[in-house]
């Protein structure tokens, strides 16, 4: 695959970049992301907090987790690999995002340039427990506790 990320590219310092295609999203074609996480999933401990993720939506002003295509492309990804957020950059926005996206959460407004969502407080700690477990189990499985330990304090679970 062209342009694939590799798990050989994954020695050293690199960070990648990642952006699921809005065609990708609408179309609900995994191929690129499941091949990522193989990559992923075979680099092991030098894969930790190497990828940040996008998506191709940048010309849409509504958030991601009022896109019913992406919602179902997150949970899809989780439903996929529960400890994700092991192999992404540690960013809790994106973090947030998802938790949106996998709690059902909306936007029901904007103040002062901040969207204000309908989440359930009670749902997004039991989602954000269980990614941290996954996180903390996939690094114990691959004898990595101390990266999966460093990932979840730099995304505050």
């Amino acid at each position: 695959m062209e342009n694939a990320i590799t798990a050989e590219m994954m020695n050293g310092n690199n960070l990648f970049m990642y952006e699921v295609q809005r065609n990708e999203v609408e179309s609900e074609d995994y191929t690129r992301l499941e091949t990522l996480i193989a990559e992923l999933t075979k680099a092991k401990r030098n894969g930790c907090g190497k990828v940040g993720l996008s998506f191709g939506y940048d010309n849409d002003s509504r958030e991601l987790c009022d896109i019913h295509e992406v919602v179902n492309y997150v949970k899809h990804m989780f439903e996929y690999c529960p400890h994700l957020m092991y192999f992404l950059i540690p960013d809790p926005s994106a973090l947030l995002m998802f938790l949106y996206c996998l709690t059902g959460a909306k936007t029901i407004g904007i103040e002062n340039g901040m969207a204000r969502t309908n989440a359930d407080m009670k749902e997004l700690v039991s989602v954000g427990t269980k990614l941290k477990k996954d996180i903390l189990d996939y690094g114990d499985s691959i004898d990595d506790p101390l990266g999966a330990r460093r990932i979840v304090k730099q995304l505050g679970l």
